[in-house]
This record gives structure tokens, sequence and C-alpha cells, in this order.
């Protein structure tokens, strides 16, 4: 029995620690605004290196993700499938990117 996934666990995985980085690092930012401002910056600024370990990460568990669907497509003349499975998967990336509220860009900036 062939199961179809759209994304494998590895991945799942590191985008959805992405995605819950980046809800911390926002909900950091709303707390340095309540109060004890250099703590919630402190806390943040090591999440925001934990957050740029995993998006470092995403381009190459696609590319395996990618790589394993295409291997396995062919294997099993669903091609097609293959192709729906990429573009969705896709959409993840750009969903965590979406979340991110600019936390993704600044990151990119200075890595440059």
């Amino acid at each position: 029995m062939v199961r179809n996934q759209m994304v494998d666990n590895n991945t799942y995985n590191i985008l959805q620690a992405y995605v819950s980085t980046l809800e911390a690092l926002e909900a950091y930012q709303k707390y340095s605004q309540d109060g004890n401002e250099q703590l919630w910056q402190q806390v943040a600024q090591h999440t925001e290196q934990v957050a740029q370990i995993l998006q470092q990460q995403l381009p190459q568990v696609m590319q395996q993700m990618q790589g394993s669907q295409g291997s396995m497509s062919s294997r099993s003349g669903m091609s097609g499938q293959s192709g729906s499975s990429s573009s969705q998967s896709g959409n993840y990336g750009s969903q965590s990117g979406n979340q991110s509220g600019g936390y993704g860009a600044s990151q990119s900036q200075s890595s440059r």
C-alpha cells in the first residue's frame, strides 16, 4: 500500500518548529511592551538564532522531500500527483515566510 504524504515527518517538524519560533518572537515583542524590555529582547535574540538555524534548513529539507517524492512517483507511476504535492509543499514555505511578520526578511538582509 502506497501512503500519500504531502510532506515527510522531518520537513513537517522543521516547518512547524520554524513557525512556532516566529510566533514566539511575536509574543516576546508584545511582552517587552508590558515591561522588563531588556529580558524579552535578550530572549528574542536567542530565539532569532534558533529561527535562523531552522530557516537555513528549510531549502535543504524541501529539496530532499521533492527528490524523494519524484523518485517515489516515478516508481509508482504517479508523476501527476508529484507535481501537485510539490506545489503544495511550496505553499507551506511561503506560509511560514508570511507568518514571520518581517523576521524572515530581516534575517535574509542580515546574512547578506
